[in-house]
């Protein structure tokens, strides 16, 4: 019997996680597969643990840390599969996976399929959405999570009923738990090493569209994504990061233009919202408003310190 299906995580520092995320994948794949991790330069001791505990995992141990894209795109090219699934190391599927594989190959036109996401307790996770548009993008930081938004603006990735059915084309899934047809993979060439962190997704998903391939979503599948619902508050560098991709997105997919009228109109949000959180803290009113105030500060600064360009030289 061939090799069906290839798991690729990317690894940085997750040694917390690792031992759940693999058991999961040895009790909830029951097709032939084969597991790849990849380690971006951990210094936590993971290499070793996959090494003691999980020997049949093949362990590609990087010098430097890759990030996402250029991560998945080292682990594709050991993969063997004719499917390639990025799971995040953060995650713990909890169903079996064979109904997502059988869609696939009844569903010839789909090359990209995801699954549901639920927060650590339980609740549905953000996974799905509508491309980064300058105005979404714009209208997801100025607005409330909550907010009722009009109908050419709206995001269905915020209702929770929308992650109860099935979509055959929805525009973008997350990178933490994404299965591919392994000819989209090679038709698209991976994904954009421009990218380090945040968006890869996305553009990856955006590409596939371009080349005629559907990306769907299916609810029969479930996984527990631990540092998914942390949001913007996970790290400042994540959040920095973030910007950066930014800029590689919008300049690739909507030009430089549309690219610094968005990043001067953030830095105005950003402005906004870090006096609040400021006002919350001095108040006594919001704990970590300080510092929120702090990160939104050095996003400001990132945002203004980025080329023009996308092909411009970016300093981390």
């Amino acid at each position: 019997m061939s090799l069906r299906l290839s798991v690729i995580i990317v690894n940085y520092n997750g040694i917390a996680f690792l031992a759940e995320c693999l058991d999961s994948i040895t009790e909830h794949v029951k097709l032939p597969f084969e597991v790849i991790v990849v380690d971006n330069a951990s210094h936590d001791g993971s290499p070793d643990f996959i090494r003691a505990n999980y020997p049949d995992v093949k362990l590609i141990a990087s010098d430097e840390n890759l990030g996402f894209g250029k991560g998945n795109n080292l682990g594709a090219k050991y993969a063997q599969g004719d499917y390639l699934l990025l799971l995040n190391n953060d995650t713990r599927i909890s169903s079996a996976v064979g109904p997502l594989v059988q869609y696939m190959k009844k569903h010839k036109e789909t090359g990209i399929l995801g699954c549901r996401l639920l927060n650590r307790d339980g609740s549905v996770q953000h996974s799905i959405g509508y491309y980064h548009t300058p105005l979404r993008l714009l209208a997801g930081w100025l607005m409330p999570s909550k907010f009722s938004w009009p109908s050419c603006l709206q995001l269905y990735e915020k209702n929770p009923l929308f992650y109860q059915k099935s979509h055959a084309s929805v525009e973008w899934i997350t990178g933490a738990f994404m299965l591919i047809r392994r000819d989209v993979w090679d038709e698209l060439d991976g994904m954009d090493t421009a990218f380090f962190m945040y968006m890869e997704d996305v553009d990856f998903c955006q590409r596939a569209r371009q080349q005629g391939w559907m990306t769907a979503y299916s609810p029969e599948v479930s996984i527990i994504h631990y540092e998914g619902g942390a949001g913007e508050w996970r790290s400042k560098n994540a959040f920095l990061y973030t910007m950066d991709s930014y800029r590689i997105y919008l300049c690739k997919h909507y030009g430089t233009i549309a690219w610094n009228l968005t990043r001067y109109l953030l830095a105005v949000v950003f402005f906004a919202r870090g006096l609040l959180h400021g006002l919350g803290r001095m108040t006594g009113l919001d704990s970590t408003g300080g510092r929120k105030a702090a990160i939104y500060f050095s996003a400001i600064r990132r945002l203004l310190s980025l080329p023009l360009r996308r092909d411009s030289h970016v300093t981390t």
